[in-house]
């Protein structure tokens, strides 16, 4: 009896910590946006974390923000790398940052936006955006819309409209499955009268300069004058191949080379997005 007693507990001992250690793992995190780098405004910081949160409890999913000024003790300047080893360096530095929050495992689903700024050499920077989860294959067709529309505000070091154009993207994905295509910009009404009026005086040019040098051709009646008597004298006729034209497809693999693909971190658990140098 005493052993079977015994028994229960430790296996209610192992079921409570299992369930502990569970629910720990699902907790939302204390904070959605860390800004180590200190590139957000106060405000700015504020009304990303609320978005943050709302987001995440809205679509059942764990959004983030996260900006960094060293990505390891490590890595003290990454200018001079190559861009595909600055990839490989921040792509894992955010998996293991998404992870870190909501766990490992394909189970946990989140999304967030690493912004790297190197503290010491602010020439040396970039931005990844981590999937994970259900998340991976449901922001696999809008990945390099986002890095585009991202990388556009990064560029111009407005940080905090980045972030902001980032959670746009999330909610349009979430609530909509995919990023609608960007508008295309019509050329104005001036730049299209004036292109119109080139076009026409270039054409008015050429037609004139090929007038005047025809001035000394007359109408012919007949096509008498343009043969040559006995000019033309065929006694072999040959066929010489003398080249050939070879057209070459290229065939896409299924690596994301920046983004698009998926891949596994090192703790074995599955990721997409994609990034790279701002």
């Amino acid at each position: 009896m005493k052993r079977i007693l015994c028994g229960i507990a430790v296996c209610l001992l192992l079921l409570s910590v299992f369930a502990l250690t569970a629910g720990a793992a699902n907790d939302p995190p204390s904070t959605y946006v860390e800004d180590g780098a200190g590139l957000f405004f106060a405000s700015e910081k504020s009304d990303l974390e609320a978005r943050c949160r709302d987001l995440s409890s809205r679509y059942d999913t764990c959004c983030l923000i996260l900006t960094t000024g060293s990505l390891g003790n490590e890595y003290t300047d990454l200018s001079d790398v190559s861009d595909y080893e600055f990839e490989s360096i921040i792509m894992a530095y955010a998996d293991d940052y998404l992870e870190s929050v909501i766990g490992a495992g394909d189970e946990n689903d989140g999304v967030v936006l690493v912004i790297y700024v190197n503290e010491n050499n602010p020439s040396d920077r970039g931005y990844w955006v981590s999937t994970q989860g259900k998340e991976v294959y449901g922001f696999k067709s809008s990945v390099e819309q986002i890095k585009n529309r991202v990388k556009a505000k990064l560029s111009g070091e407005d940080y905090g409209a980045a972030a902001s154009t980032f959670l746009d993207c999330v909610e349009y994905v979430e609530r909509d499955g995919e990023l609608p295509e960007p508008p295309k910009e019509l050329p104005s009404l001036g730049i299209t009268v004036l292109c119109v009026v080139i076009g026409f005086v270039i054409a008015l040019i050429i037609v004139l300069s090929m007038k005047s040098k025809m001035k000394n051709v007359r109408t012919a009646t007949t096509a008498d004058n343009y043969l040559v008597n006995n000019s033309v004298n065929i006694r072999n006729r040959n066929v010489i191949f003398i080249r050939k034209d070879v057209t070459r497809t290229r065939r896409e693999s299924s690596s994301s080379g920046g983004g698009g693909g998926s891949h596994s971190s090192s703790s074995g658990t599955s990721h997409g997005g994609g990034g790279g140098r701002f």
